[in-house]
């Protein structure tokens, strides 16, 4: 069985592919589009309006930091970019692991626990106030 890369006929750009037994699947080709026979790469290749002909396209970059790989016909992270990437994923995975066993370490402490639980009743205390004060400015504008 063939297929058809169906394209738009205005940019040349390869939309999606149909298989083809007859003549039947070109009336199922939507307006403003038409066909060329073959399955072809739509990120590396569209047909040249004038000829009909498949060549080869390369599309918009998707930012700076790609670059046009000649053997695969796409765009990939340049090196250096990759490079720096990979690196800060694993500081940061790095981190992320000395974070966690820190927090464990201290976890375990009696005075880090104390210390915690102390600043914890400090906050309760400190919402208290403010709510009680709240309360307080209430009834001074309502006796007024």
């Amino acid at each position: 069985m063939k297929r058809l890369s169906v394209y738009d006929k205005s940019t040349g750009l390869i939309r999606f592919h149909l298989p083809c037994s007859g003549q039947s699947e070109t009336n199922n080709i939507p307006e403003g589009m038409a066909a060329v026979e073959g399955t072809h790469d739509p990120l590396s290749k569209r047909v040249d309006l004038s000829t009909g002909e498949v060549v080869d396209f390369i599309p918009a970059p998707p930012s700076d930091d790609h670059e046009w790989n000649e053997a695969t016909h796409r765009w990939v992270l340049r090196e250096d970019v990759a490079t720096r990437q990979a690196r800060r994923a694993a500081a940061l995975r790095e981190l992320t692991a000395l974070d966690a066993a820190e927090m464990r370490a201290l976890n375990g402490q009696p005075k880090v626990r104390k210390a915690i639980g102390g600043l914890l009743a400090v906050f309760k205390h400190q919402e208290a106030k403010r709510e009680y004060l709240q309360a307080l400015s209430l009834r001074m504008h309502q006796v007024d």
